[in-house]
């Protein structure tokens, strides 16, 4: 909104809201040739100091977040001290306490912990990650879908898993057709953003969809992990293009349009170390300027978390920011269904920063529904702090029903051998436009085909969330992970069982193996009392185990498991009387 009668414009604590300028002069390339910053001055001298964005035409806009309650007055500087217009703009912005029930506005953005080990809102109540991955974000349909009943694609997905107590949308969120992937080119397909030359009124389009989509996403309560400018690979396809000073503009850009709402950055797609060898030495100078201008034009300082390649490229000991002032914790992609690697698992942990399982393998395309649900606690029994379930039909965006051509964000190993071939071009007798539109597509039939509506009412959702509300109830933030440490367990199934305890007044363990074999736990106090019991992460049922009897020694042999499937055990030390 434009403000010019110093009228105050209301809202609450940690909500976005969006500050309109017209620009006095005529600029061929507002981009490049001028910058806005607006500084917003509150309570007790506190101060947020956000860039603006230009938003076409001789239309620039400042989007600012009130991290306390009490009123803020902005006032703007401009490059070009003569343009009165974007120059000394001022307004008056009133910040309400939060009267809704999400935990986002409620209780802050997020930062890391004191502890360093996970996230935190900005009044220290701890963050519970549990991402769901769209690498494809701007061709999700806003308006449309091809399911009955269902009004909007993106929609309908994100209010499913905000209902299943998912917390985080990862997201790819400038996506572009590269060698992994085909095009949509459905009637109802999403502008998107191409920033190749820049911020030009070509991309604006694309941003806006953008912009509905971020909006939506934080105001449903979740937090977007995204990453940022373009695909990783194209500063490397496009140095003239992406140069450093390019690539630092276009992240303070992105800074301005999307900072003010709560996200996590994650740069790019496999950033860390080095994109499979794309980016080695000056290769990553573009890239570097895009985090650094990054950190410095965003006041909130949101959490800035390289995604990396897979552990068995970069772990965090090979991590190529962890040392860097600016890198606040880790993005792992750990590629492991049964036996994960403890020796990496421990090394993440030792590092003190906060560590996310962010990509692992996705359901119905590399793993199926029993290791994507255990992934959850294999991940928090490890201490990464945070797991990004990705399922077929949603991460790529497979938007077409079996049978139909090709219409997907990424067809990439979608059939054994060749996920699609191109079988002719599309002319005017098809579609009555008297053009060539493009290749179409046949498939082969694979079990990797998932449609996105059959991905989004997958089972392991629903039991996702009976593991959020199972660990939040143990206070998830206290347990540190045992590993293969001798003096706390001895599982029958190295690689396969995972324990992780708060001292030894709490033990939770997870027994993967498929068998009923489970193990022995140490170190617990021969003069308390214990209760256990099992949870079903399926069924998200508890079964009592009766008569746990603590060796003079402080072990216990753990009964085997209801059943060969996956459980989890709950032991904990009795309350006083």
């Amino acid at each position: 909104m434009t403000n010019t009668s110093d009228t105050p414009i209301h809202t609450e604590r940690w909500r976005s809201v969006e500050l309109s300028m017209s620009a006095a002069h005529d600029y061929t390339d507002p981009f490049v040739q001028i910058e806005v910053e607006a500084v917003f001055v509150g309570p007790d001298g506190a101060s947020v100091t956000r860039p603006a964005f230009w938003d076409g035409g001789n239309q620039w806009k400042a989007r600012f977040a009130p991290p306390a309650v009490g009123e803020w007055r902005m006032e703007t500087t401009c490059s070009a001290p003569d343009d009165h217009g974007l120059h000394g703009a001022t307004a008056r912005i009133v910040a309400h306490e939060y009267t809704g029930d999400l935990n986002l506005f409620r209780h802050g953005f997020l930062r890391v912990a004191e502890s360093g080990h996970h996230l935190v809102h900005d009044d220290d109540t701890p963050f519970f990650y549990l991402g769901d991955t769209h690498w494809a974000l701007p061709h999700e349909r806003w308006n449309t879908s091809n399911a009955e009943g269902v009004a909007s694609q993106f929609r309908y997905v994100v209010d499913k898993r905000v209902a299943q107590g998912f917390t985080v949308y990862q997201s790819e969120p400038i996506w572009h057709p590269h060698p992994q992937g085909v095009r949509h080119h459905g009637p109802d397909e999403e502008p998107i953003a191409d920033l190749r030359h820049g911020v030009t009124e070509a991309a604006l389009d694309g941003l806006r969809n953008l912009d509905a989509k971020f909006a939506y996403i934080a105001d449903s309560g979740l937090v977007h992990a995204n990453a940022m400018i373009d695909w990783v690979a194209r500063p490397a396809d496009f140095p003239d293009d992406y140069t450093p000073q390019r690539m630092a503009r276009l992240a303070k850009y992105w800074a301005a349009r999307y900072g003010a709402y709560p996200v996590i950055w994650t740069i790019a797609q496999e950033i860390d170390a080095t994109f499979s060898g794309m980016f080695v030495g000056d290769a990553m100078k573009p890239w570097t300027a895009a985090i650094e201008s990054l950190r410095a034009s965003d006041d909130y300082r949101h959490p800035l978390f390289p995604h990396q390649e897979s552990t068995h490229l970069t772990t965090a000991r090979s991590s190529r920011f962890a040392h860097e002032e600016w890198h606040d914790g880790f993005a792992a992609q750990p590629q492991w269904d049964d036996s994960w690697d403890t020796g990496i698992l421990a090394e993440y942990w030792s590092s003190g920063k906060p560590a996310l399982v962010y990509e692992s393998p996705y359901e119905k395309f590399w793993t199926d529904e029993r290791h994507a649900l255990s992934a959850l606690y294999k991940s928090y029994l490890s201490g990464m702090r945070g797991y990004g379930y990705g399922v077929s039909g949603l991460w790529n965006d497979v938007y077409s029903p079996d049978g139909a051509p090709l219409d997907a964000g990424t067809e990439y190993q979608l059939a054994p051998e060749q996920a699609a071939v191109e079988s002719s071009v599309v002319t005017s007798t098809e579609k009555g436009s008297g053009e060539v539109e493009g290749p179409k597509w046949l498939f082969v039939p694979t079990t990797r085909r998932v449609w996105w509506f059959e991905g989004a009412n997958s089972a392991t959702g629903d039991q996702l969330g009976y593991g959020v509300r199972f660990l939040c109830d143990l206070d998830w933030w206290k347990l540190t992970p045992r590993f293969t440490d001798p003096a706390w367990s001895d599982f029958a199934a190295a690689g396969r069982g995972f324990l992780a305890t708060d001292e030894n007044d709490l033990y939770v363990a997870l027994f993967s193996d498929g068998t009923s074999r489970t193990g022995t736990l140490r170190g617990l106090d021969t003069d308390a009392e214990y209760d256990a019991r099992w949870f079903d992460p399926r069924t998200g049922e508890f079964h009592i185990i009766a008569g746990v009897s603590i060796g003079s020694s402080g072990e216990w042999a753990v009964p085997h498991k209801p059943s060969p499937e996956d459980w989890v055990l709950h032991l904990h030390r009795r309350a006083a009387v």
